[in-house]
C-alpha cells in the first residue's frame, strides 16, 4: 500500500503519576482497513516492541474514511513509564515516526 503514512503533530507528552495518559499515531491509508501498526519504547539503543497488558491497551480511533488514529493508552502513569515512544507502519515499506518523549509533570 504506496499511500501509507504517519503523521505525528505532538512529540512532547507531559504525564502526572496515577494518572492515565493516552499517545496518538495518527496514519492516513488507502484501504478500507488500517494498516498494521506497532508502539515500541526506547531501551538503550533498541526500541523494544510493547504489547496490551500491564495496564497498557492499544488500540484503533477511526477519524476519517481513510485516516484514524492508533493509540497507547497507559491505564494509571508511573515512573517505569517515562521515556521514549515510537510507533512504525508495517506495509510493503516500513514507515517509522520520530521518537515521542513522555515526562513526568508535578508531584504525587
Amino acid at each position: 500500500n504506496e499511500c501509507s503514512d504517519i503523521h505525528i503533530h505532538t512529540k512532547k507528552y507531559m504525564a502526572v503519576i496515577k494518572e492515565p495518559l493516552v499517545l496518538e499515531c495518527p496514519v492516513s491509508f488507502c484501504s478500507n482497513d488500517p494498516p498494521n501498526v506497532s508502539w515500541c519504547k526506547l531501551h538503550k539503543t533498541l526500541c523494544e516492541p510493547l504489547h496490551g497488558g500491564s495496564g497498557l491497551t492499544m488500540g484503533w480511533k477511526v477519524t476519517e474514511k481513510d485516516s484514524a488514529i492508533y493509540l497507547l493508552n497507559f491505564n494509571s502513569m508511573t515512573l517505569d513509564d517515562v521515556g521514549y515512544y515510537r510507533c512504525s507502519l508495517d506495509t510493503n515499506k516500513f514507515i517509522v515516526a520520530p521518537y515521542i518523549s513522555v515526562n513526568i509533570s508535578g508531584k504525587s
